[in-house]
């Protein structure tokens, strides 16, 4: 894609101005220019298994008495998605630093749950 072609477009997050070039250029236009790398979080093998506990808890916290709707439950099934959740935001981001913090939190929430 000709970069004169995405010049002087405002950034669709905040009007950043493009580490590369100087010229204000929406993100589509970053990620064709290769100035933003996307991970695809799907194709994370942890991602993929943490997928696969979420659906098995989901199913399994189903079997739990009623009273711990609102507590068991409710935590055990949020801090899980919070594990695939966070994996998946973390791909999103720009920098390899903010991808693994998101991975760090990732990991706090598989503490959560194993502690439950």
């Amino acid at each position: 894609m000709d970069e004169k072609a995405v010049s002087g477009q405002r950034s669709a997050v905040s009007g950043q101005r493009s580490a590369v070039s100087g010229q204000r250029m929406n993100i589509k236009a970053m990620i064709l220019i290769g100035e933003i790398k996307l991970r695809d979080f799907k194709s994370l093998a942890v991602w993929e298994k943490a997928h696969q506990l979420t659906c098995e808890l989901y199913s399994l916290t189903k079997l739990f008495p009623k009273e711990e709707l609102y507590g068991l439950t409710s935590q055990m099934r949020r801090a899980c998605v919070s594990i695939t959740a966070n994996i998946a935001e973390g791909c999103g981001k720009r920098t390899e630093a903010e991808f693994a913090r998101y991975l760090q939190i990732s990991i706090g929430s598989a503490s959560e749950l194993e502690y439950y």
